[in-house]
């Protein structure tokens, strides 16, 4: 397997989605970058697979506040975490977020409990910065992060894509959803769920309707006790795109490029070569239906999308083609290149559409009793 961390891999494969709001570890990357303030800076990052491997290495006065933190995490299911030490939340950069190993999509920050509220305005700053390298049209490729934090404060409407928010009292309720996210395995069986409604164990928020109400509409996720257990409401991001799928679309272009890029060193040729590429991309997509992200009974509700290449149009998809399997693919004839793709030995355009998996967290039912 090629080591998608070690070089700019988009010179060779370049896989992106944009994702549509509609009005309505084999197949993980569970790894958590997880910086703290405490620790020493000349300490190289630590990786843990269990809470109990991280209490074994870490003392409970020097660390305090990340156990906590790994506690949380761990006993919510996280599946391994990368820490950082002697680097509080304030000194993190977006050179240091990029700089990470691309499969480490999560990131959390151990932020003091008296610090609650302007960590909360430093990540969201740090977030906004780090969305604001993408363009306007909500890019999704193999270099995104996700990043969590915790707010004691339910009334910023500040609408951040990549950011999800836990308001919460108890320190370090955050990493429940970074815990969520990195057992999701992408190749399992029906394993592409809502994050809304997961039962947690963490204290419940006292809210009242009204505030209950309020952190939904500002797009944050709170604990309260509804059915048989403390459940996590609300199951976005901080711009109210849906957490779960979100993170399977980032990992989907990741588990993507890998596959494309073992292909490719196997010296594809002309048609035969398109031929291998469109049959693993298909292959790679039914795996992601498999896990239930895809929905399979979506259309394509915009206008016809078309293209120009090299002197002609070029027909992607029509308005109103329903995505029966979750996704449509198309690749275009190689008379679509042009010179300078020919002489690059590009091959033609791949044009890939997903319909995500949205879930039902609302039902309402009118009747009437004779």
């Amino acid at each position: 397997m090629i080591n998608m961390s070690e070089i700019d891999i988009t010179r060779f494969i370049d896989v992106s989605m944009v994702t549509n709001v509609h009005s309505m570890t084999l197949g993980t990357r569970g790894i958590l970058t997880l910086y703290t303030p405490e620790g020493t800076s000349t300490t190289p990052p630590k990786k843990f697979n269990s809470y109990a491997e991280a209490v074994k290495t870490l003392d409970s006065t020097n660390y305090a506040q990340t156990l906590k933190y790994l506690e949380i995490y761990f006993n919510h299911g996280g599946s391994s975490v990368v820490l950082i030490e002697a680097t509080a939340h304030t000194a993190v950069t977006i050179e240091m977020i990029k700089a990470l190993p691309i499969e480490q999509i999560l990131v959390g920050f151990v932020i003091p409990d008296a610090s609650v509220t302007t960590g909360f305005s430093a990540i969201i700053t740090l977030a906004t910065a780090y969305n604001a390298t993408y363009d306007s049209s909500n890019t999704f490729d193999v270099y995104r992060k996700i990043f969590f934090v915790r707010t004691t404060d339910n009334s910023v409407t500040t609408e951040v894509p990549c950011l999800g928010v836990k308001y919460s009292t108890v320190f370090g309720a955050d990493m429940t959803m970074a815990a969520y996210l990195s057992k999701i395995d992408v190749y399992g069986q029906n394993t592409v769920n809502d994050y809304a409604f997961t039962l947690e164990t963490i204290a419940e928020e006292n809210v009242t309707d009204q505030q209950l109400g309020t952190t939904l509409t500002n797009n944050m996720n709170v604990d309260v006790s509804i059915g048989n257990g403390i459940r996590n409401l609300g199951g976005n991001l901080k711009d109210g795109a849906d957490l779960t799928n979100t993170f399977v679309l980032i990992v989907l272009v990741q588990t993507l490029t890998n596959q494309l890029l073992d292909l490719l060193v196997q010296k594809l040729k002309n048609s035969t070569g398109i031929s291998k590429i469109y049959t693993a991309i298909i292959q790679e997509l039914d795996a992601y239906r498999a896990s239930g992200y895809f929905s399979t009974d979506k259309r394509w509700d915009k206008d016809t999308l078309t293209i120009e290449k090299n002197h002609n149009i070029y027909t992607i998809i029509e308005k109103g083609t329903a995505l029966l399997n979750g996704y449509y693919v198309k690749v275009l004839p190689f008379s679509s290149l042009e010179e300078a793709d020919i002489v690059a030995r590009k091959a033609p355009y791949i044009y890939v559409i997903v319909a995500d998996q949205y879930g039902i967290r609302k039902i309402t039912i009118n009747g009437e009793v004779v």
